[in-house]
């Protein structure tokens, strides 16, 4: 099977933009290519997806999330079929959750899958200590391959050739597949804003990535790196049998702009256990999907599109109505702060209407300014310059006994990461008392699981409405999908 992992010693060296690109040019070879991201990262996904032309989802692979044996059988499940699987890492190579170890790194997938690792460099200030850089690195865990080496963002030709020789010859002795001279062109640049890179949906078209493959098969050896990447038959892992779904129930599924933060395994285990899942636009829709039994809402930038989702009253009622009927809700992080009182953010950080494809009139204002949301929740949200970042892992069983995760057994792992925090009124504090936590939950700070339990976010007082800022991962525990899927069959 062709399978590499894209790597570099850092972030911010050019791995999406590398991935992207590969993805593409193999693409357009005819080859069908499976990508996937090793993280819990939402966003690279997305630009795998459009890479690949929509023909395959991008799949997470998390050492600390899913253990072993779960990414071993999420990777073969999806690898059946493909010409090629490319593999974008996390952060650097060896980077994980703490300094001794390579748990949750993508030294640590790669050693799992005994796949080869493509080292990428970003060599503007750099010549002939890539050489030491590209050894370090392989010499750092004999245990783990690299196949080779792009140097990304070179000068001209002399540059390229002395980085060739700093990688090929008696120090170093690797493989080089090429350079990447710095792009004149913008348009292969992705930005950044405060949750990662911007979204494929901000862009017009996917010219950016064919600009990406361009480059690649103009500068990279792409039959090199094939014959590079051919790993042995991944190892055997103990999988779960899929479940009986005992029967139908119809989930909507939040899903555009502003809510696009999901684990593919999460819906794929929805529809595993029964449920058909409706996806709709909280921003476009005026109302929730007809005969809908439960509502799930993901993370994504709310807070960027709230002048839109208050502008869209009846979507509002629609949600207002099917909570106060009793019907089965899940909402994480974002779709938290969608769910709460109102969302307070500057107006200037808005994106304006006339980016949308359908956009609804919203009246600006000029000063920060609370956005009303759904109203579920007796909190608001509010924008910070602080980030919350770190994995998770809860308790045994659920808080509460009429949960929708109340038949779930045993913790999951999930993560979080949010630029936000709760405000809530004087009025409200009373209120907010009596909600209990949605999960009680032990953080991972240093590269160690901590022995308190800490509370975190809400339950209703009957069980029916479960919010939290963590973005959990049902592939750690299956029986969670299980859990929600039956609590909207009620």
């Amino acid at each position: 099977m062709k399978t590499f992992i894209v790597s570099a010693p850092s972030s911010s060296q050019g791995k999406t933009s590398v991935s992207l690109g590969l993805m593409r040019a193999f693409t357009r070879k005819g080859l069908i290519v499976q990508p996937f991201k090793i993280g819990p990262d939402f966003i690279d996904p997305m630009h795998h997806c459009l890479a690949v032309r929509n023909v395959r989802p991008s799949i997470n692979l998390d050492g600390f999330m899913l253990g072993r044996e779960t990414t071993l059988a999420r990777f073969r499940a999806h690898a059946k079929g493909a010409d090629v699987c490319v593999i974008e890492g996390v952060m650097g190579l060896f980077d994980g959750r703490d300094g001794l170890t390579d748990v949750a790194s993508t030294a640590e997938v790669a050693k799992w899958l005994d796949a080869p690792v493509l080292l990428v460099v970003d060599c503007w200030s750099m010549c002939r200590s890539v050489g030491a850089v590209a050894r370090g690195f392989r010499d750092f865990d004999p245990a783990l391959k690299i196949s080779g080496v792009i140097c990304n963002k070179t000068g001209g030709k002399v540059h390229a050739d002395w980085l060739r020789d700093a990688i090929q010859g008696p120090n170093c002795q690797m493989h080089f597949l090429g350079a990447l001279p710095k792009a004149k062109d913008k348009n292969v640049e992705i930005p950044e804003r405060h949750l990662g890179l911007q979204m494929p949906t901000d862009f017009k078209d996917a010219s950016y990535i064919d600009a990406l493959a361009d480059l690649i098969e103009a500068n990279i050896d792409l039959d090199a790196l094939l014959d590079l990447s051919v790993i042995p038959t991944v190892p055997d892992a103990e999988e779960a049998a899929p479940a009986v779904a005992q029967q139908k129930v119809r989930i909507a599924v939040a899903k555009d702009e502003a809510f696009c933060f999901y684990y593919q395994d999460n819906i794929h285990l929805l529809t595993t256990e029964g449920a058909e899942v409706v996806y709709f636009s909280p921003m476009r829709d005026q109302k929730l999907p007809d005969n809908a039994q439960g509502l799930y809402i993901g993370g994504g930038y709310p807070e960027l599109y709230a002048g839109v989702l208050e502008a869209n009253k009846s979507m509002l009622n629609s949600i207002r109505h099917f909570a106060k009927s009793g019907g089965a809700i899940f909402a994480e992080c974002g779709g938290m702060m969608y769910l709460s009182q109102g969302i307070w953010v500057a107006p200037s950080r808005q994106l304006k209407p006339d980016d949308l494809a359908t956009p609804p009139k919203v009246t600006p204002v000029d000063t920060d300014h609370r956005y009303e949301t759904v109203g579920v929740l007796p909190f608001s949200t509010r924008l910070t310059k602080t980030m919350r970042l770190s994995y998770i892992e809860t308790g045994d069983s659920a808080t509460h006994p009429s949960s929708v995760f109340a038949a779930a057994t045993g913790p999951a792992r999930g993560h979080v990461y949010h630029f936000s925090q709760v405000v809530v009124k004087e009025e409200d504090a009373a209120k907010e008392k009596t909600w209990m936590p949605a999960f009680m939950v032990r953080k991972v700070v240093g590269g160690e699981r901590q022995d308190a339990e800490e509370k975190e976010g809400y339950v209703s007082e009957d069980g029916r409405v479960v919010a939290s800022w963590v973005h959990l991962h049902w592939g750690s525990n299956p029986t969670y999908a299980r859990s929600f899927v039956q609590a909207c069959a009620k």
